[in-house]
């Protein structure tokens, strides 16, 4: 048991182990422990231990010295040991062990050992080192945290957090997670009703059965309709206790929300409270406005649920079992199995938690060692903590994902005017985000001189590309609506135009406009995509390719291999944006002619009016692909729509070599030849709005 090998608890010398984040109950910072005065409770340090001598146990009413291999009455301490598979037959044979004591060890590695001692010897203390350092960065999102079992004496409902782990609410819920001990049994139903009875402002939650704290869920006022509800819910045993008495919650089809894939034929199980809270509008007096993704489709207040299993596993491999993609999947294919019983068995329990969290529109983490569990929870606390400010899913720069990937994720902030915003980080060598964004698109483009910008519309009355730079350069229809007041025509046009360009020179003055935060509008539903090297796989046979006059497809792909990389996504602010890579500078803009619209509160006119109430304009997530157009080339185009910002379709061709001047082809000379066409409801009236993501396909 002191092999790493055997016991993934151990110490193993070629992991660095480090101390949990914040301080201990006296309000000292946890730092690396002394091998001669080592804690047995880092928190609270009271008993302490020299792991270089001491290793005695008492035996019949006396104390007896173990290991003591020089005879100086003195044990020789702590050791460890590795096994080197000598025959490579992945057996244990006499011979392939060996020991070192920790008393010989250099300082390095007695350091290492000490750490490991006082902060990860057991399953607790790994996973308070990981929920230490999973929270400790989260300042965007309010956390709390609560035991399953000995609720009433470890609890934290949600707070805000702020940055430094050593005061605060950050401070108030490490010194409860530092002070739980584990015990007792897992009625892991019983507690995730009681978070979901939390979120759902009802007696009985897992809080108490008091009244005595506030609703979780922000008022109107707050943006609470905007608000995501996460639950992790973890553990490293199978669930027992009694039964919540919901039923068979995923099998009901009460809404479109359960049945299908979701369903089971069993009830109360652990899956049907995450479906049962799921489907709950827990506060109804709210609108609906909460944000989807491709996986989530609820707009109500619900509760989505993470699951985090450590040292168990099931009889389902969530990593190999097909299940559906998204709430619109039907294809029969992606659902070749049933969800087992969990009353069958243990393992069948496990089952149930991935079932839990696939009901929950949330993950499922299993962790067999603790480096997985500390990678597992804090990705966990990462995609749920970056739910609540954006509804839209990360892009990256490559396929693999290794040293130099980057990860584009993008934002919106309800409270700051409904300002958007695209970050760009790096993903470390050990797999790890960044501390802090490369860069910020939000902040570029509020830097940036409006009148350099590169905008481009779509006039429908001439089906042409035009600069979005001059009134008189749009159509009729165009500019009566850039024309329009909050009430009446006010002949602002220009303005208006100068004003979604970048202009603040009247935003609160002068013309009265909206005030901004910054430029860039929110990202909400859009997803952003990337576009850098070609990497279809595409044929060189017919039809593209020997035997017409065409160009090949491999020749494409080295003509354009080391083009700039640009990540396009639709926002709020009325437009699509292209934003440079390597700097987060915008290199182009796009306005749909669909969301040009002169009614009241309504339209481009809308946005700079200072009474403006959030609305949705470019919030679909474009599609992009290398096409075989009928000019016998090659072209990377994208196709882009409003989901409910509007009904209409429109292409662009994105095309290009690189971001130099000298083959730039964004510009406002080339908005003709750049946007290719537009559809909308006008072209046929059965064309609604477009939630589904655009597919290019061969016609």
């Amino acid at each position: 048991i002191r092999n790493s090998d055997f016991n993934p608890l151990y110490f193993d010398p070629t992991k660095t182990y480090l101390p949990w984040e914040g301080v201990n109950s006296s309000g000292v910072p946890f730092g690396n422990i002394d091998i001669t005065n080592a804690p047995d409770n880092p928190y609270n340090p009271q008993e302490t231990i020299d792991l270089t001598r001491h290793n005695s146990n008492w035996a019949g009413g006396t104390t007896r010295v173990i290991g003591d291999r020089d005879n100086d009455g003195i044990a020789d301490g702590f050791r460890y040991y590795t096994w080197t598979d000598n025959d490579s037959d992945g057996l244990f044979d006499d011979g392939e062990e060996t020991e070192f004591m920790i008393k010989d060890q250099d300082a390095a590695t007695q350091q290492n050992f000490a750490n490991w001692f006082s902060y990860h010897r057991s399953r607790e203390f790994v996973a308070k080192y990981a929920l230490s350092k999973a929270i400790a960065d989260i300042t965007a999102a309010r956390v709390g945290y609560g035991t399953i079992n000995n609720n009433n004496n470890a609890r934290i409902p949600v707070a805000s957090m702020n940055l430094d782990p050593d005061v605060g609410n950050k401070k108030a819920l490490f010194d409860e997670l530092y002070s739980t001990h584990s015990s007792s049994g897992t009625p892991l139903r019983r507690s995730l009703r009681g978070v979901g009875r939390y979120f759902d402002y009802t007696n009985g939650s897992i809080f108490g059965d008091t009244w005595s704290y506030t609703n979780p869920i922000l008022s109107a006022a707050d943006y609470g309709m905007c608000q995501k509800n996460v639950t992790i819910l973890m553990t490293d045993g199978f669930y027992n206790g009694w039964s919540p008495g919901l039923g068979n919650a995923d099998a009901n089809t009460s809404n479109i929300f359960d049945g299908g894939d979701y369903a089971d034929s069993f009830s109360n199980t652990l899956a049907d409270v995450a479906m049962y809270y799921y489907k709950r509008d827990l506060a109804s007096s709210l609108v609906d406005e909460v944000p989807t993704t491709s996986t989530d489709s609820a707009t109500h207040q619900h509760m989505n649920t993470f699951t985090v299993a450590f040292g168990v596993t099931g009889t389902l491999d969530p990593d190999g079992t097909k299940t559906p993609g998204d709430d619109s999947d039907t294809d029969p294919s992606n659902a070749s199995f049933s969800w087992p019983d969990p009353d069958d068995g243990n393992d069948e329990k496990i089952d149930d938690l991935w079932h839990t969290a696939y009901n929950g529109r949330g993950d499922f983490f299993s962790a067999q060692d603790p480096s997985s569990l500390i990678s597992a929870l804090q990705a966990a606390i990462n995609t749920a903590s970056k739910g609540t400010s954006s509804a839209a899913a990360v892009a990256f720069n490559t396929t693999a994902l290794d040293t130099g990937s980057v990860i584009y994720q993008a934002k919106f902030n309800p409270s700051e005017n409904w300002k958007g915003d695209l970050t760009s980080t790096a993903l470390n060598a050990d797999g790890t985000i960044a501390a802090s964004p490369t860069w910020n698109a939000g902040d570029e483009l509020t830097a940036s001189d409006e009148a350099s910008r590169v905008v481009w519309t779509y006039r429908k009355d001439t089906a042409t590309g035009v600069a979005f730079k001059t009134l008189s350069d749009l159509s009729t229809a165009q500019q009566n609506d850039l024309n329009m007041g909050p009430s009446s025509t006010d002949g602002e046009g220009q303005a208006r135009i100068d004003y979604l360009r970048g202009d603040i020179s009247n935003e609160s003055t002068g013309l009265n406009f909206r005030d901004r935060t910054n430029i860039l509008g929110d990202i909400v539903h859009s997803n952003p995509v990337y576009v850098g090297k070609p990497q279809s796989n595409h044929p060189n046979g017919a039809p593209f390719g020997p035997g017409t006059s065409g160009q090949l497809y491999s020749d494409f792909v080295s003509a354009y291999e080391d083009r700039d990389g640009i990540i396009y996504v639709g926002a709020n602010d009325g437009m699509l944006h292209g934003f440079s890579e390597s700097t987060g500078e915008e290199v182009i803009a796009y306005i749909p002619n669909s969301v040009f619209d002169s009614s009241t509160g309504k339209g481009l006119h809308y946005l700079t009016d200072p009474d403006y109430s959030h609305s949705y304009y470019v919030d679909l997530s474009p599609t992009v692909a290398d096409v075989y157009l009928n000019s016998s080339a090659w072209k990377t185009v994208l196709v882009g729509g409003l989901r409910a910002g509007g009904r209409g379709i429109f292409a662009l061709d994105v095309t290009y070599r690189t971001n130099s001047a000298a083959s730039n082809p964004f510009t406002d000379a080339n908005a003709a030849n750049k946007v290719l066409w537009e559809f909308d409801s006008s072209d046929n009236s059965n064309l609604g709005y477009t939630f589904a993501k655009p597919t290019i396909a061969l016609m």
